[in-house]
């Protein structure tokens, strides 16, 4: 058996248990064993039946067959937690939706979290750290960064690919063979017709760079 625990007690974080309580309906191994977060105010708090264990310093201490999710939103703060945790040797695991279709020659990175109704084609890549919401389509070739987070019903062409860090926005879309830059922010709804410069902004039908980031 297998035991879990999730980092992150906000909305992802409740997001996330539900995840894993259909996985186990479904049959997997897995025991969630409760939360941690850095907020004060959440420690020893009782959220969807789970506990609150401690701060994120809980992990520190070695525990057999223990793996966690990291249930962050803030790309940046995902980022830094799981490169600070996995020099301690912590294992993080990768969660895969029961409803989620994918090709059996698709590659998904260690400590994704990919939700409800995902699909994905033939030889779609998706990083480490990506997250997945409900609904999203990835067609034949799509690649996804490390860290990456993709909005609910968002849906990429073929060959299409999101570099690293990026938050692409609830229904977003992207043509075939269309790259979005490193650390890039796509608005909710926006349609990529064209290639998008690393670390900038785009919104609307079509996408246009409105900000370009530090």
């Amino acid at each position: 058996m297998k035991k879990v625990v999730i980092i992150g007690a906000g909305c992802l974080g409740r997001e996330t248990l539900w995840l894993v309580r259909d996985l186990i309906r479904a049959g997997a191994r897995i025991e969630p064993l409760g939360f941690v977060d850095d907020d004060p105010g959440k420690a020893g708090k009782n959220i969807m039946g789970l506990k609150v264990l401690g701060p994120i310093r809980w992990l520190e201490r070695p525990r057999k067959n223990l793996e966690a999710v990291l249930a962050v939103g803030e790309i940046k703060v995902k980022r830094g937690l799981a490169l600070k945790l996995k020099k301690r040797g912590l294992k993080f695991i990768t969660l895969i939706h029961p409803t989620a279709v994918f090709s059996e020659d698709a590659v998904i990175g260690e400590g994704s979290i990919i939700f409800p109704g995902v699909v994905m084609s033939a030889q779609v890549r998706i990083g480490r750290f990506v997250l997945l919401n409900p609904g999203i389509t990835l067609s034949h070739d799509v690649q996804i960064g490390d860290w990456s987070l993709i909005g609910s019903g968002a849906h990429f062409a073929g060959q299409a690919r999101v570099g690293a860090g990026c938050e692409i926005g609830t229904g977003a879309n992207v043509i075939p063979q269309k790259t979005i830059g490193d650390w890039c922010v796509v608005g909710a709804g926006a349609c990529v017709i064209s290639d998008l410069p690393a670390r900038t902004v785009s919104v609307g039908v079509p996408a246009r760079v409105i900000k370009t980031l530090s």
